[in-house]
């Protein structure tokens, strides 16, 4: 292939290393394909990293195809762990049988976390203690577990964050079965990890973050999908995590008091839980952020889903920093940050990016820490610390207005909103603070006002008018003028027969508008 495979070319998941494999075009493949293998044969990274460049060499020269499915659905039943019995010959329960009743117990009581127990089971416990009867670990058993894990740290073939997750659910599941509920768990007398020292913290590694410049400079390249630039932007500034955006309703967005609600979370699976640790927020939408968020409510009809289909491919990481590239943001922490201390750009990433922006704004600590979702100050306190570090005059404006082409003409992507789709009033004004004129792209129906100085709707970006003067409208009369423009929208929407997004649009505005007979909202 001519180049060394990227670090996120592999990853681990369900237990099982995976690749991703790039094929060129060739006669059959007008575009190049991205598709996953299933490593089950591999037991570190070193092994599936060694794996993976032979399936891309064999990729770029033609010598294997693509599978038949773009996206990696189900675990293959050859996995490194799929031999380890549930029980001993003597009829005992093993560590993996134990396991499996344990996980399936923590899923019926509603407990989130059994997906990444499950995986955590299948890569660090099971090969080592899935076969040993559940009463016969010993303390002994544990501490070798441990000093393999150190090894693994050391090595830098695990992470320390990894291994001390992966030691917080053993040390669990011993507790469980002595004294953990329900009762038909509890197997053993004592829990013998109750006295073990677990897995040396090893070296925290720092948090990466956008500067303003590097963000706005990713939200307006061209060569980013639109809707993918919609998504960075909504997780820089609302600060999110990837699964609370991917599940975001439009019945959790407050247009008219501008704030947002997560409470839901969409897992790997497409399945839909509680937000982590189980604690709803409903945090400020920030004014630059608000008419893109209107927008993508009233693309969506007000209900359902903002985004019904999520744009982003699960190597979010490797995306991210795809489009940074093309965007011109090659800062070598963000893409070469591999050592002890620091790690590459990844899409949690964007969301370290918002909150150290609140951070350098001088935010309350409490309110950051609300806002975030975080349980402690503890790790609100990073950010604030980071912030102190890289706060000064270079910094440049946290949270900037965000470019006017994020709310779209159909002139980057065909999704919804995109080529194809009916011109929405959001997309008028997005036409006006480009400077393509006040005026409707297309003849007003009798009957209605056009949407002039339509650019107030999005009153904080740096409109102007085709003659190069500020538009006016802005400052004490902006309100006036959105809820305007706003009942405009409700009339053209009627007309159109679209009476949902009439009725969202009417929501927003506060107030009663005279509408046409026998219509109704």
């Amino acid at each position: 292939m001519g180049r060394k495979l990227s670090k996120g070319s592999v990853e681990l998941k369900g237990g099982v290393w995976r690749a991703l494999i790039t094929f060129p075009r060739n006669a059959q493949r007008p575009k190049r394909t991205r598709h996953w293998f299933l490593l089950p044969q591999c037991a570190t990274e070193a092994a599936a990293r060694k794996v993976a460049l032979k399936l891309a060499k064999d990729a770029a020269a033609g010598t294997i195809a693509p599978p038949d499915k773009r996206r990696t659905v189900a675990l293959p039943a050859n996995a490194p762990w799929a031999e380890i019995p549930a029980r001993t010959p003597d009829g005992r329960e093993t560590v993996r049988g134990w396991s499996e009743r344990w996980v399936e117990t923590r899923k019926a009581r509603g407990l989130k976390s059994h997906r990444a127990d499950l995986g955590r089971l299948h890569t660090w416990v099971w090969p080592s203690l899935g076969a040993l009867a559940i009463e016969d670990v010993t303390r002994a058993h544990l501490e070798a577990w441990v000093e393999r894990i150190d090894a693994a740290v050391r090595d830098d073939e695990l992470a320390w964050k990894t291994a001390l997750n992966a030691w917080g659910l053993l040390t669990k599941l011993f507790d469980d079965a002595y004294q953990g509920k329900p009762l038909a768990l509890r197997v053993r007398k004592d829990n013998p990890a109750a006295d073990v020292r677990g897995p040396d913290r090893g070296a925290r590694r720092a948090k990466q973050f956008l500067y303003p410049s590097e963000a706005r400079a990713l939200l307006a390249c061209p060569e980013v999908p639109l809707d993918v630039a919609q998504v960075y932007a909504l997780a820089i500034y609302l600060y999110p995590r990837a699964g609370e955006l991917e599940a975001l309703a439009c019945e959790d967005v407050d247009l008219r008091h501008g704030t947002v609600l997560f409470h839901r979370a969409t897992a790997e699976d497409g399945t839909t839980h509680e937000t982590k640790g189980n604690r709803p927020r409903r945090i400020p939408v920030h004014p630059h952020a608000l008419p893109l968020l209107a927008h993508l409510v009233a693309r969506a009809g007000g209900h359902g889903r903002v985004w019904p289909v999520w744009p982003l491919w699960k190597d979010q990481a490797g995306e991210l920093r795809g489009h940074l590239r093309r965007a011109g943001v090659t800062r070598a922490e963000l893409h070469d940050g591999r050592t002890a201390t620091t790690k590459p750009m990844t899409f949690h990433d964007l969301r370290a990016t918002g909150i150290t922006w609140e951070a350098v704004a001088g935010t309350d600590l409490a309110k950051i820490q609300q806002r975030a979702g975080h349980t402690t100050t503890n790790t609100t306190l990073i950010y604030v610390r980071l912030a102190d570090e890289v706060r000064g005059v270079g910094f440049g404006e946290v949270f900037p207005p965000l470019p006017p082409d994020l709310i779209p003409i159909g002139s980057r992507i065909g999704s919804p909103g995109g080529e194809g789709h009916a011109e929405t009033p959001w997309k008028k004004a997005a036409r006006a603070v480009q400077g393509e004129g006040f005026e409707p792209a297309r003849p007003v129906a009798r009957g209605r006002e056009p949407l002039r100085n339509v650019a107030t709707v999005l009153p904080l970006h740096p409109a102007r008018t085709p003659s190069g003067h500020p538009a006016q409208g802005s400052g004490t009369n902006a309100g006036t003028n959105l809820r305007g423009a706003l009942e405009a929208a409700v009339r053209e929407a009627l007309d159109a027969g679209d009476h949902r997004l009439a009725a969202e649009l009417l929501d927003l505005t506060g107030r009663r508008v005279a509408l046409p007979r026998g219509k109704t909202a």
